[in-house]
């Protein structure tokens, strides 16, 4: 996939990996934004309820708009792939965060952290999402330490 484009999107390197897809780096080619790209298991691809699920993720997702929830911009379905593409957010998963950067976290930073997760949960609980993998490899915290939002509804 490196090196590819993706509607206008030039994927430039490997971010990570999950049970659904591959995340990469991605940067428009004609605007000044960078994004993250979930493209689907090529095997999981040739699943119709799964290809279905992930669009349902997309359908979904793409909905919301919370500053703690990961932005989805736009699904894309080619002929032998489909994708997500979503806010990228430079940083840290929560489990990444705690054992490489901040180690325990205070009580002052743990209950902001929980508090921004709970105002995600909620706000999409009231747009009837149920994230239902609420876990510390599902929490982004950003560079700096401030935001925090959660991602990967992949099986909301």
């Amino acid at each position: 996939m490196i090196g590819h484009t993706i509607n206008n999107y030039l994927i430039e390197r490997k971010l990570g990996e999950g049970g659904m897809g591959d995340v990469y780096l991605g940067k428009h080619n004609r605007v000044d934004r960078i994004v993250a790209i979930k493209v689907l298991h090529q095997n999981l691809y040739s699943n119709e309820r799964i290809r279905n699920r992930f669009k349902n993720e997309a359908n979904a997702l793409i909905k919301l708009a919370h500053p703690n929830i990961v932005r989805i911009y736009d699904y894309v379905e080619q002929e032998n792939f489909a994708c997500l593409i979503m806010e990228y957010i430079e940083g840290f998963t929560l489990d990444e965060y705690i054992t490489k950067i901040s180690g325990p976290l205070t009580a002052l930073k743990a209950s902001k952290i929980i508090s921004g997760i709970l105002d995600a949960v909620q706000y999409a609980h009231d747009n009837n999402i149920y994230h239902r993998d609420i876990k510390p490899g599902n929490i982004m915290i950003s560079k700096d330490g401030f935001t925090v939002r959660i991602m990967d509804f992949g099986i909301a």
